[in-house]
């Protein structure tokens, strides 16, 4: 019995000692949960759970959402970019397709790519091409057009026009089989419209309003409205001033005639675009016939332009030929023996400078008779094409023939149409281009529109965009295309 209760106090014993140590282990798993590091206790829940079934599915899980979730943002940024991408396409489209509406005479005639319309006007061709293009969407793009630096009265505009037109031309002149200078354009089949008949409005009168009809010479424009609606109105220009020039010195023939220079470009244009006294085979029906003439000297009758031209020719010959009579050494010799003899003693040498004026200027004479007759006059003269006597000079019996004109031993040099290339080099350039685009603006009137005006077109237009929170900006010119 002893026994029984001995073993029954050492159960009862242990089990108080479990109990006490229960206690100890719960009070102290409970205090390191209260105070456990949240790294500690992910890392353990990582090491539970990589220890299970299943882990390699979620972690699968977890890749596939990450993939979904880079498409998605893959998916947006190429949305963002093709919807850029279509904007400008449609944007540069549309521009391409106001400029396509170029005036197709102005092109055959003269070469020039231009399109009418204002800086509205353009928005709404710009809108009905887009409409086109992307149906309700067109709605949701905004537009501005600006042609300030592209119309076409505008000289830089003009020009830059010009020399890409005097350019191709050059590319399109081909040799003949002799060696002959020939442009396309002339073998195109095209011929001077001559059966149009012309009317000229008199004062008061509309433009393109019944007229009196003349002949293709001696021609005049009178019609004010005509005069005022003209590029170059207000400008007072009346050519270049020759005498000055002269006396600064002209530049050198090699300067003059430098075929990569955008001057000789352009005075090539002229030459080969404009009609003159000595070449009225443009194939373009034209109203003025001396149409360099006129851009030289912007006066409103042929007549005008033509002996202006003359006049100033005369004026530089004399010069030129005044500078040689001194520095030849046997010329000098000449007038020093014949103011003598007119006037012996101290007035000889006026009477030397009267005579050798009067050569210079006789000299002058007959070298405008020999470039109307197609003869080539020197630009700066020698003994061998010095064509004048002094005895004849000053006697006035220095002409043969029946147009009077003396042929020098040596005919070299330039024509009548060489001597206003030379002319054209010195003009100043505002003046030249506007007289240039008066003679387009009455050839269009008088040809295709009577109410053409040159100011209302354009070489391109300046394209300022917005869609989807997108600026898009573009020079739509010709020259890009």
């Amino acid at each position: 019995m002893f026994w029984h209760k001995a073993r029954r106090d050492k159960r009862h014993g242990e089990e108080k000692h479990l109990k006490a140590k229960g206690k100890h282990l719960a009070g102290n798993f409970a205090r390191k949960a209260f105070f456990i590091k949240p790294s500690e206790m992910f890392a353990k829940k990582v090491r539970r759970f990589s220890g299970k079934k299943g882990s390699s599915a979620v972690f699968l899980c977890m890749i596939t959402v990450s993939m979904i979730a880079a498409a998605f943002a893959f998916s947006s940024a190429a949305r963002d970019i093709t919807e850029k991408s279509t904007d400008d396409c449609m944007f540069r489209l549309a521009g391409r397709s106001v400029l396509s509406e170029y005036l197709i005479p102005l092109k055959n005639d003269y070469g020039i790519f231009a399109f009418r319309g204002n800086e509205e006007e353009i928005c709404e061709k710009m809108k009905f091409y887009l409409e086109r293009s992307a149906g309700g969407k067109a709605a949701e793009k905004s537009i501005l057009a600006d042609t300030k630096e592209y119309r076409l009265t505008n000289p830089d505009a003009f020009e830059k026009e010009i020399l890409a037109a005097a350019r191709f031309s050059l590319a399109e002149d081909v040799l003949d089989a002799g060696g002959t200078l020939i442009r396309k354009k002339e073998k195109s089949g095209r011929k001077p419209r001559n059966d149009v008949r012309v009317n000229v409005a008199e004062e008061g009168e509309e433009p393109g309003g019944p007229g009196r009809e003349i002949s293709q010479t001696g021609r005049k424009i009178k019609n004010k409205v005509i005069i005022k609606g003209l590029p170059s109105a207000g400008i007072t220009s009346g050519g270049p001033d020759i005498s000055a020039l002269v006396s600064q010195g002209l530049p050198s023939v090699e300067e003059i005639f430098k075929t990569q220079s955008d001057k000789f470009l352009v005075n090539k244009y002229i030459m080969q675009n404009f009609k003159n006294r000595k070449n009225i085979e443009i194939p373009t029906n034209t109203y003025f016939q001396n149409e360099a003439e006129y851009i030289l000297y912007g006066k409103l009758s042929d007549d005008e332009n033509a002996s202006a031209f003359l006049s100033d020719f005369v004026i530089m010959r004399t010069a030129l030929n005044l500078a040689h009579i001194y520095s030849d050494p046997k010329k000098v010799r000449e007038l020093v023996a014949m103011a003598e003899l007119m006037t012996p003693g101290p007035g000889a040498v006026a009477t030397q400078a009267v005579l050798a004026g009067t050569w210079a200027l006789a000299e002058a004479e007959n070298d405008k008779m020999l470039i109307l007759e197609d003869e080539k006059v020197a630009l700066f003269k020698t003994r061998s094409n010095w064509a004048l006597g002094l005895d004849g000079a000053v006697n006035g019996t220095a002409g043969t023939g029946i147009s009077g004109a003396v042929k020098p031993q040596s005919r070299g040099g330039n024509d009548y149409c060489g001597y206003l290339e030379i002319f054209l080099f010195l003009e100043d350039r505002t003046a030249k281009l506007l007289r240039m685009m008066d003679l387009i603006q009455i050839n269009m009137k008088l040809n295709y529109d009577g109410d053409f005006l040159l100011k209302e077109y354009n070489t391109g237009f300046r394209l300022s965009a917005s869609a989807g929170g997108d600026i898009y900006v573009y020079d739509q010119r010709y020259e890009k295309l």
